[in-house]
């Protein structure tokens, strides 16, 4: 069974190490009220990479984003450049 790695939990307090940031309480409100304020829903588009590796658990596969956008369009100019970049 995969084990939880802690870099990919959003953690709200103070920071653990000096020079890192901390997310407060007060900030986690703040974006829970913009999104209310805005209707609800907040809609990210996210271009995605595929990163292909040995792990020890076998999956070999790792997916993290690349860039994100507001707008569909915008994400897909992102993709279609991030693929011109790469073929070149």
């Amino acid at each position: 069974m995969p084990t939880i790695d802690k870099r990919n939990v959003l953690h709200v307090g103070p920071p653990k190490h000096s020079g890192e940031t901390g997310i407060t309480p007060a900030m986690v409100e703040s974006v829970r009220q913009r999104i209310n304020d805005a209707g609800g829903t907040l809609t990210v588009w996210a271009v995605l990479h595929e990163d292909v590796y040995e792990s020890k658990f076998g999956d070999g596969t790792y997916l993290h984003v690349h860039c994100r956008a507001e707008q569909r369009g915008l994400a897909n100019d992102y993709a279609v450049r991030i693929d011109q970049a790469a073929a070149a």
